[in-house]
């Protein structure tokens, strides 16, 4: 693999890491809101977290989406060549 191939590896690595973490930082909120829904509150504190649990879940989606389209062009632009010769049933006759 090329210098600038393992740098391209890298950073995607990196994105994605990043990406995983943003998601389990939302989902965190979103715990911590429930536990306050389930304690008492006011109308305009429940409307409150209400709200930001909807903001939290449209954040986690967009970035489950971008996780999932970074593994998609990482499956497309990763070429690994097969060291090993096709199964037998794959070969024509006589092992051609």
């Amino acid at each position: 693999m090329s210098k600038s191939g393992v740098s391209r590896t890298i950073r995607r690595a990196m994105k994605t890491d990043y990406l995983n973490a943003k998601i389990l930082s939302h989902r965190a909120n979103l715990q911590r809101y429930a536990t306050l829904l389930a304690t008492q509150l006011t109308e305009l504190e429940r409307e409150y977290l209400h709200k930001r649990i909807e903001e939290e879940r449209a954040e986690v989606a967009s970035l489950e989406f971008a996780r999932a389209a970074e593994a998609a062009q990482a499956k497309e632009t990763v070429t690994v060549p097969n060291p090993l010769p096709p199964p037998a049933s794959q070969q024509g006759p006589a092992g051609f």
